[in-house]
């Protein structure tokens, strides 16, 4: 069962993060939310085993933070859907609480922060909050978030001797930085294109 949920949950989130490079790459609009859709429903449905297995490990934010992962999903996959505006101080706010919720079993299960697991996890919830709120916000330094979220669950698979998974977490940090470097070309773009405007004007 707990290899199930991993090849299961591993599988889809490096589904997810292939489609969400494709998309960015693409130059067709269409296309791009096309990938970028599948990449959000790929990420919702690795959120569940992946938070069971966060969860019978003992990891408690890990688990509740790939369960928040699944929440923005959920919200990007309607907001792509249905073309509605983002609203990155909400998403941040309903993430904060969601993440914040598995201190207290953490902290009550290890008395305290005391062990390396919940330092990685603690960094894994960083990474995750500030990626949400940057990305939400368009900003695509809000990558690097992502994937200081995805070294950090690397490190915990790794640590706790599933090298595969940790393997297969470097190739989705791999994704992530390369999906950033794609959208700072066109960020710098769009700045010249705004100062031009702004000259003319």
């Amino acid at each position: 069962m707990e290899a199930l949920l991993l090849i299961t949950g591993g599988s889809l989130y490096l589904s997810s993060k292939t489609f969400l490079f494709s998309g960015e790459l693409s130059k067709d609009e269409m296309k791009s939310k096309e990938s970028r859709l599948l990449s959000w429903i790929f990420c919702l449905t690795a959120s569940m085993p992946i938070f069971f297995w966060f969860l019978n490990h003992g990891n408690y934010i890990a688990s509740l933070i790939i369960l928040a992962s699944g929440f923005v999903a959920a919200i990007h996959i309607l907001m792509t859907a249905m073309n509605w505006k983002e609203s990155a101080k909400k998403t941040t706010i309903a993430t904060c609480i969601i993440v914040a919720t598995s201190l207290p079993f953490s902290l009550h299960e290890f008395q305290g922060i005391t062990t390396q697991t919940q330092m990685i996890e603690i960094a894994m919830a960083v990474g995750f909050l500030f990626g949400t709120y940057l990305l939400g916000i368009r900003d695509v330094r809000g990558h690097l978030g992502i994937a200081v979220m995805d070294v950090s669950s690397g490190a915990l698979f790794f640590i706790q001797g599933y090298n595969l998974m940790a393997f297969q977490q470097a190739i989705s940090v791999c994704l992530v930085i390369g999906t950033l470097f794609v959208n700072i070309p066109r960020k710098k773009r769009g700045r010249a294109k705004l100062s031009i405007v702004r000259e003319v004007r």
